[in-house]
This record gives structure tokens, sequence and C-alpha cells, in this order.
């Protein structure tokens, strides 16, 4: 049996999907109606579909503003979609001998269930998403080749056969066994600094390792029970305060299907770019707990006034070559394009630094950009 967590976004979408069939048919029913007493029924369906659409829009918007006790007001709201829908033929049928202004109450009510259905579809969060997020993805692509997939495996070093394929050394963590893997072609995600080690038996022309620039970063998961209302836009996936020296923090929790307003897990990310990286680096693995602390409290409570007696627990990690930093003339530099070359068309490279900027686009064009190369190179030989 699927448990109550499975059921719950099924169950959600299945309510959505029905009470949205049923606008549809209340927005019909007083579209005929409104034929049948008013005429000119193209008039009538027009300006009927026309109204239910535009306050569709206007539900959409406000949900935006329901950011406590969403599955209640989720489940209230369908009710009232049920009651005025269902309720608006009969109150037309009524009303229409017995007052002048039968229009105000025919358009009144299309308006009401346009908002009311309009609320279901969420101003914020109108995107394709999934609880693990880019997990997913790792875990859907991975599913078709598990078995060239060698978890717990550590490469220390490549080299060359004498038969000129490429033998990768790996270190199994788990048993502590080491293996090699011979291979044809090789494409290496990794670093320039990890690349330096790896490749440290290979004679070629090497590139400036030194232009790679690695900026520190410092990173928090915060478990908060709850997240303090403040000025300016409510809780995004990505929140950033003006004038601060973090870039703030993603809403961890933001693609969970749960609907909780409880406990949340917020990632707190502040490079640390004040100083040189390596003196960056030394000053980051010198701070105690405590100083980490005092540095990223003050920064949330700015954010958000009183979140302090909220939070639970902070675990945090320092990334001492967090991402490249860009320097001036890298991007267009010569040690940049020399580190992408390829080595005797068998060693191919895949990082973002080879970019200069880390980000998650240029991790795809690297890759892509490598995977192509291979290609290439088998239809070249």
């Amino acid at each position: 049996m699927l448990s109550t967590d499975k059921k719950l976004p099924a169950l959600l979408l299945l309510s959505v999907f029905v009470v949205a069939t049923c606008g549809l048919i209340y927005e019909l029913i007083a579209g005929t109606l409104a034929s049948y007493l008013l005429g000119d029924s193209v008039n009538q369906f027009l300006t009927i579909i026309g109204v239910y659409l535009f306050s569709m829009v206007i539900g959409s918007w406000i949900s935006k503003h329901f950011e406590k006790n969403i599955l209640s007001w989720f489940i209230q709201i369908e009710i009232l979609v049920g009651i005025v829908g269902g309720a608006s033929a009969t109150i037309l049928f009524l009303v229409f001998e017995s007052i002048a202004s039968f229009r105000m109450v025919l358009y009144g009510l299309v308006s009401l269930t346009g908002i009311l259905v309009g609320l279901e579809i969420p101003e914020n969060n109108a995107v394709l998403t999934w609880p693990e997020g880019n997990g997913w993805i790792m875990k859907k692509l991975a599913s078709t080749s598990l078995r060239n997939i060698s978890q717990g495996s550590l490469c220390y070093r490549l080299e060359f056969t004498a038969d000129d394929k490429v033998s990768a050394s790996i270190l199994h963590t788990k048993t502590g066994k080491i293996t090699r893997i011979i291979a044809e072609k090789v494409i290496l995600a990794t670093p320039q600094f990890v690349n330096q080690k790896l490749l440290a038996g290979i004679k070629r022309p090497l590139p400036s390792y030194e232009a790679f620039n690695y900026s520190p970063w410092f990173i928090a998961n915060v478990t908060v029970n709850q997240i303090p209302t403040a000025k300016g836009q409510g809780l995004s996936w990505d929140n950033v305060a003006y004038g601060t020296p973090s870039v703030g923090y993603v809403n961890a929790s933001q693609q969970h299907l749960a609907y909780s307003d409880n406990k949340k897990v917020i990632t707190y990310y502040l490079p640390l770019c004040d100083y040189e990286s390596r003196v960056a680096r030394l000053a980051a693995y010198s701070r105690t707990p405590q100083q980490w602390l005092e540095i990223v409290m003050p920064e949330l409570e700015f954010m958000h006034p009183g979140i302090t007696p909220f939070v639970e627990t902070m675990d945090a990690w320092i990334w001492g070559h967090g991402m490249i930093a860009p320097q001036v003339d890298f991007v267009w530099g010569d040690a940049r394009k020399q580190a992408a070359e390829p080595i005797d068309r068998k060693i191919f490279f895949a990082h973002t630094d080879l970019s200069g900027i880390s980000i998650f686009e240029e991790a795809f064009h690297q890759g892509i950009n490598a995977a192509k190369a291979v290609i290439a190179s088998y239809g070249n030989a």
C-alpha cells in the first residue's frame, strides 16, 4: 500500500483536476443560462468566459498571500467552489424576475467562481517540480546505466599504457582495495587543482594552474520551525537581502509536495572573498562554530526579525575551493584555453572552471562539449 506521504500529492492533483473541471462546467452553465434569459448567445458566452478567465488571474495573484495553514485553506476553497458554482444557476433563475441589475449578479457569481478556482493556481510556484530537485534527474539518468556507475571509488592517478590506452587507478573506499580501469577515452569532470594531482605522471605542456583562483565558501543548512514574516517579497526559492555580505539563502523545502507550515530547511551561502583566496581559506578553517553562528544569525535576523528562537539546528560546511573566481584576463586568457585542450585525443576535460564562471549551465555546457569532442575523435580516427 502507498504511504500517506505518497498518496497526498496524487489526491491533491486529483482534487484540483475535479474542481477545475467543475469550474469549467459552472462557467458553461452560466453562459447557457445567460443566453436563455438575455439572448445574444455569442456575446454572453464571450463576456462570461472573459470575466471567468480574468477572475482566475486575480485568484492566482491572491494565492501568494496564503502562507499559513495552506492545506486547510485549500480544502475550504474547494468546498466554496462547489457551493458557489453549484448554487449559481439556481440563484440566477430565482433573482432574474425580482431584480433590475441581473447582469451584476450574473457577473458577480462568475467572478467569484473564477477567483476561487484561480486560488488553486499558485502565482509564485507555477513551475514543474519534484521533491528531490536535480537529484530526481540524477537518479533517472543513473537508473539506465547502474552497472557502469561505481560508487565509493576514488580515482587517484591517470597514466597511459603501452598500447596507448588510459589507465585509471581506483581506490575503493569501503574495502581499501585498489583496481585499474583501462579505457580508450576518459572525460575528467574535475577542477584543475585535482587534475594537477591526477595527471602528475603524464608528460604534456602544463597549463598555468596558478591562474585558476578558487574562492572558499561557507554553507549552512539551518533548520527552523517557523520563519517570521518580514518586509519585502515573501518566502521564495532564492532569498537575498540588499547590502549584506552573503548571497542570502535558498528554501531547501521549496520543492516538497507535502504541505507543511512548520519545519523548513534554509541553506545559507556566504562567499569568503574579502581577502586573497589562500588567506580566506586559512581564516575560514580557524573560526569556531560559535564564531560562524555570530556571522550567520545577525544576517538572518536582519532578513527575518525574531527568527533566532525558531532555529533548531545549523549544519555548517566550509568549501575551501568552493568555485572558480574569474580574474582579470582569465576568461579570454591562454591558461583557461590550454587547460581545456584534450591530451593526445585520449583525455578530455569538462568542468565549470574551464568557463571561468561556476554556474549550473556552464557545467552542462562543458559536459556536452567534452562528449562531442570524444565522439568527434572517433570519427576522425
